[in-house]
């Protein structure tokens, strides 16, 4: 008689190609973010900066090795940069936020070139203190959520630019949100140790778990398919566990310590197979589980430990793997001066397409458009077959990339939520920004004397930018410099 639990999973093993990408500086912030985001067109991370807040984009087209010279940071904030998020929807739209509470969407071309100047399509203003938390709608497209430091969590539209949803049910900051697989609920975690499930629609806390985690540190969650809610967390005596609960009714259904390190830990759901990828900071190596609806729910499956300590970690989505390697997924970790590329696969002898380990995966083509959300529509996303890709593959050609797409935004500036709405909304915690009432305060300056100190700022920003340039030129001059003058003297 077999005690061995069988699955198709059970060997899975992460892949290091040789190569990886160095000559760069990431962040040495010690926010809890992941740092690094990335989809089957561009790499973004968030790099180290002396002023201000600076961040990278690599095309995943480049070769592994040094980065080319027409790769360099773009100073985007004038504060540190702490989280960011490319569409779902659009692999050419970019969202940053930084220590000040202020988003800026970014329209990425395809091809970067030199001393290219990207401007941002506008910025999203609401937050009052850092962003700890971005993420996109998985099946709307245009709606953006945010959880800030200010304890509140925003639903944007970007084409307006506007707040449609503001959540202000925590006490203490939002550490984790995840959407469910319609977007029509979120489950959060929050320093206060609570875990609730918020119903976007009815605009109520659904459900709250107290103590989910008995730890200080911050915990993080991913929302299941089945509709339930995993997550990881801190033990009060130290060491790191997960937990499983029913969204419905929180109750609880399952419990695990997973070890007794100490480095927050980030899960990244793959929705397609029920597999939970368990990253920790600190730390090279990586471990994976098995969701089903057999008690005890969560099964062990593996590990992988490659390269250097991570610093931060990137989750391609799906329809960036290869099904030809049997890939199943693929992270980009970050460490102090490289990013390195994992990539799991299952093995199998066969050359032929693998139906039962490539199940329809999730299109980036959005079932709904984000005004059809906001008016009350729900719908599961769309999913892509792979068979079609894998021929692709077989034939020498990659999966086909959209056309580059552009947004716009209309910025809009930091707006009270009206004390009516606060009232209406005191019980639930949850207020509906769509038909605020705003009042119009008189200009206080007229239109060319705005127009003059715009001017002016516009010059100024493009002085910082060139002395920023020089200073970049001198810093690589004085480190080759300081290069040769070492090899020197070992000779």
């Amino acid at each position: 008689m077999s005690f061995v639990r069988s699955s198709k999973y059970r060997h899975v093993y992460g892949e290091k190609p040789k190569g990886e990408y160095f000559s760069l500086k990431t962040t040495s912030s010690s926010s809890d973010g992941t740092f690094c985001s990335v989809n089957p067109k561009f790499l973004a991370l968030i790099t180290q900066a002396t002023g201000g807040g600076s961040f990278m984009i690599i095309p995943t087209h480049v070769p592994l090795g040094r980065l080319p010279s027409n790769i360099t940071p773009i100073n985007g904030h004038s504060k540190q940069v702490t989280e960011l998020s490319w569409c779902i929807h659009n692999d050419n739209v970019l969202a940053t936020a930084d220590d000040d509470g202020v988003i800026k969407i970014w329209n990425v071309p395809d091809h970067l070139t030199k001393d290219m100047e990207l401007e941002a399509a506008g910025e999203l203003m609401g937050h009052t203190k850092k962003i700890t938390v971005l993420g996109w709608h998985p099946v709307a497209s245009d709606i953006l959520l945010s959880a800030s430091a200010d304890n509140t969590i925003r639903i944007w539209h970007i084409p307006t630019g506007s707040t449609k949803i503001l959540i202000d049910a925590h006490k203490d900051v939002p550490t984790s949100v995840a959407w469910n697989i319609d977007g029509s609920m979120i489950a959060t975690m929050c320093k206060d140790k609570h875990m609730r499930v918020i119903d976007l629609r009815n605009k109520k806390v659904v459900t709250d778990v107290p103590n989910a985690f008995d730890g200080n540190k911050p915990a993080k969650c991913v929302f299941l398919k089945t509709n339930r809610i995993f997550a990881v967390g801190f033990m009060r005596m130290g060491g790191r566990q997960y937990a499983l609960w029913d969204a419905e009714g929180g109750e609880e259904l399952s419990r695990e310590e997973i070890d007794a390190q100490s480095g927050i830990v980030y899960p990244f759901y793959d929705i397609d197979n029920g597999i939970v990828f368990l990253a920790g900071k600190g730390e090279p190596s990586m471990s994976y589980y098995e969701i089903d609806d057999n008690a005890p729910y969560v099964h062990y499956l593996s590990s992988a430990t490659h390269g250097k300590n991570m610093r931060g970690v990137g989750f391609m989505p799906k329809r960036g793997c290869d099904p030809t390697a049997n890939e199943i997924a693929k992270f980009y970790k970050l460490t102090s001066d490289r990013c390195e590329i994992i990539s799991m696969r299952v093995p199998r002898k066969s050359e032929l397409f693998q139906n039962d380990i490539f199940p329809p995966f999730v299109s980036d083509v959005p079932a709904l458009t984000g005004e059809e959300w906001l008016n009350g529509k729900t719908s599961k996303p769309n999913f892509c077959d792979w068979k079609p890709v894998f021929d692709s593959y077989k034939k020498g050609n990659s999966m086909e990339k959209k056309a580059e797409k552009t947004v716009q935004i209309k910025t809009v500036q930091r707006q009270a939520v009206s004390s009516f709405s606060a009232q209406a909304a005191a019980s639930s915690g949850v207020v509906d920004n769509g038909a605020k009432y705003q009042q119009q305060a008189k200009p206080v300056i007229d239109q060319a004397k705005l127009d003059e100190i715009l001017d002016d700022i516009k010059k100024l920003k493009a002085t910082v930018r060139k002395q920023n340039k020089r200073l970049q030129k001198v810093e690589k001059t004085v480190g080759e410099v300081t290069a040769e003058d070492g090899d020197e003297e070992e000779e």
